[in-house]
């Protein structure tokens, strides 16, 4: 019995409530700069800001709420190295289907708003 206790609180989180809270709240307020940077017309800049603010958002989760930041390294490479890995396939999916005239949106790139707006607003139109 006394082996169970011991387990218990050797996998336990690291963090006691009141740190939780904190790192709730910085996350909170994170989100609220999110959302206003969404609306504050930052033009070019808009779409950088809220991947950075994101990234922030993303290894604060994993570091602490999934307690990554305490586990062995290995766990921590083996993380890593299955996000770099989906991102890779995600970046060359977007890559080799950007320009894909057989799309389901119409295809092309059209110069005011990105792919397959034209092919949107015409069915948006004809309602």
């Amino acid at each position: 019995m006394a082996s169970d206790g011991h387990v218990t609180e050797a996998h336990g989180s690291p963090l006691n409530p009141r740190q939780y809270i904190i790192i709730g709240l910085v996350l909170t307020v994170i989100t609220a700069v999110e959302l206003w940077v969404s609306y504050s017309g930052l033009g070019s800049l808009l779409v950088p800001t809220l991947l950075i603010l994101s990234a922030v958002k993303f290894v604060v989760v994993v570091a602490l709420f999934m307690h990554l930041k305490f586990e062995s390294r290995l766990f921590t490479w083996m993380f890593l190295t299955g996000l770099l890995l989906g991102g890779a396939i995600l970046i060359a999916l977007v890559a080799l289907f950007r320009h894909d005239p057989s799309d389901a949106l119409g295809g092309g790139v059209i110069e005011s708003g990105g792919h397959g707006a034209r092919f949107l607003l015409e069915q948006v139109r004809a309602l």
